[in-house]
């Protein structure tokens, strides 16, 4: 085992780069960058890791891939976090004015840097009552499960980290109403594409798993579906809380969260996992993060003046689940190989999740006339976004 902590140990220096290289990308208001950066180092290691798992590699390929996709998304930013030093570099040297800046600096990223502690301190108490109480093979079936949820971060870390200067562009005190409705949009539109996501993530587990991994780990597309249930939280700004606080500068209320979180995580996890085994640590993790989202939401209310459009948020919900049932039928039935069940599947949920939105009210005539500018921003996806809206305004023609 000493030679994968030695290999895993690869990921320190460049997990580093790629956090600092994020953080600038964000201070610079090049959201667009940070976005590709992030979906690069989840789509790289998706990939590499589902790969070399695929060849027999076990332990070996998921520590491998998990090193490989912080190296290349790693030197990205490094690239990236050069060309912009080089930009400013004569403008910082003319005015002189870092050393005033520090202060404010530090007062805000001190509480997000014990933040991120307080989250790898949680992570590997994880990883300790895991290798205490459950099997090499639980353990390893769990970790297969928890490489499919980058699926869900490839979809929901650019969203997340793209409303952070939307935010912190608006002023908290002569703003407030525009503050609110734009936690409120924000809170929609993760909720409508991360909740689908989520759901079909779940009811295809079986032949994801089967199609990526083969027949070895059969415990996994039960982790999958279990662990996938705590992105549903998006309904209640499970993904838009920390960008919020910290577009206010009250990164101090993102510290609060994570130790909540922790406090929660640290009692349950062992109780739980002694007697329902891994199931156990997923519903700690979950009730945690659902206890710590709770608590964000409350206080983003009663301190801040904000809130969610509760019933749209439900909506959602009930439009991803319903749009589950004839994929589960067909799934149920379906001879097909594993690969060919997860594509069909999922383009059988696809198209009843975009029929069920518009009869639902998920999505109306106005929703898409604010996304439509936004989205067609987007060269390569601009044939996919006409085909989509077209159909959409039909439901939404004929459901009218």
């Amino acid at each position: 085992m000493t030679y994968l902590v030695s290999l895993a140990s690869l990921t320190i220096f460049f997990q580093i780069i790629f956090n600092l290289s994020n953080s600038v990308l964000i201070g610079f208001n090049r959201m667009d960058q940070s976005a590709i950066l992030t979906g690069l180092y989840q789509l790289v290691r998706l990939i590499a890791t589902s790969m070399l798992l695929a060849l027999g590699l076990g332990v070996v390929g998921a520590v491998v891939g998990n090193v490989f996709g912080v190296l290349v998304s790693g030197l990205f930013g490094a690239t990236l976090y050069v060309l912009h030093y080089i930009a400013v570099r004569p403008q910082q040297e003319r005015d002189g004015s870092f050393s005033a800046d520090v202060k404010p600096m530090v007062v805000f990223g001190l509480p997000l840097y014990v933040a991120s502690v307080i989250h790898t301190l949680t992570n590997q108490y994880q990883n300790i009552v895991l290798a205490f109480f459950m099997t090499n093979n639980e353990i390893g079936n769990f970790g297969a499960a928890l490489n499919f949820g980058v699926l869900i971060g490839v979809v929901g870390s650019p969203m997340t980290v793209s409303l952070f200067p939307a935010f912190s562009k608006i002023d908290s005190e002569t703003g407030r109403g525009e503050l609110r409705k734009l936690f409120e949009v924000s809170v929609k539109y993760t909720t409508t594409i991360i909740a689908p996501t989520v759901t079909a993530i779940a009811v295809l587990s079986k032949d994801l798993i089967l199609a990526v991994y083969g027949n070895a780990f059969t415990l996994a597309p039960l982790y999958l579906g279990m662990y996938v249930t705590v992105f549903f939280l998006a309904a209640i700004g499970y993904n838009v809380l920390s960008s919020l606080f910290n577009g206010l500068g009250k990164s101090k209320e993102n510290l609060k969260l994570g130790l909540i979180h922790l406090g929660v995580f640290l009692p349950m996890a062992p109780l739980l996992s002694l007697s329902l085994r891994v199931p156990g640590v997923i519903i700690a993790m979950v009730l945690s993060t659902l206890i710590s989202t709770g608590y964000g939401l409350n206080l983003a209310v009663r301190r801040y003046g904000m809130g969610i459009d509760l019933k749209g948020s439900l909506l959602t919900l009930l439009a991803s689940l319903m749009a589950g049932v004839p994929t589960c039928m067909f799934t149920s039935v379906s001879t097909f190989p594993s690969l060919a069940n997860v594509l069909l599947g999922a383009s059988i949920y696809l198209l009843a999740y975009l029929t069920l939105a518009p009869l639902l009210h998920v999505v109306t005539l106005s929703d898409l006339h604010q996304l439509r500018p936004i989205l067609l921003r987007i060269r390569f996806l601009k044939p996919i976004v006409m085909i989509v809206f077209e159909y959409e305004k039909r439901i939404i023609s004929i459901a009218n």
